[in-house]
């Protein structure tokens, strides 16, 4: 919980309330919205050291955006469909 990632972690944060905010709101409409986390994925930010290839993230988003439903909706899953608490 170092100050240095502060900006970082709180911009996490504002992602997940929005989130949350638009499930409510959208419910009506039979919209979902689901926020998915990709995992530390190989890219320039995650570094040569990061435990997850680009192509399993991205497989694994796109599976959750397609079972998605408004069962689902205001849901954080990481991108191998398991729960993130808040």
């Amino acid at each position: 919980m170092k100050s240095d990632r502060i900006a970082y972690r709180a911009s996490k944060t504002a992602v997940n309330m929005v989130m949350r905010g638009l499930a409510t709101d959208l419910a009506a409409e039979s919209i979902v919205v689901r926020v998915v986390d990709p995992g530390w994925a190989q890219t320039e930010m995650g570094g040569p050291g990061a435990t997850v290839r680009v192509a399993d993230a991205v497989a694994g988003i796109h599976a959750r955006a397609w079972e998605a439903n408004m069962e689902s909706t205001g849901t954080f899953v990481d991108y191998r469909a398991t729960a993130v608490s808040w």
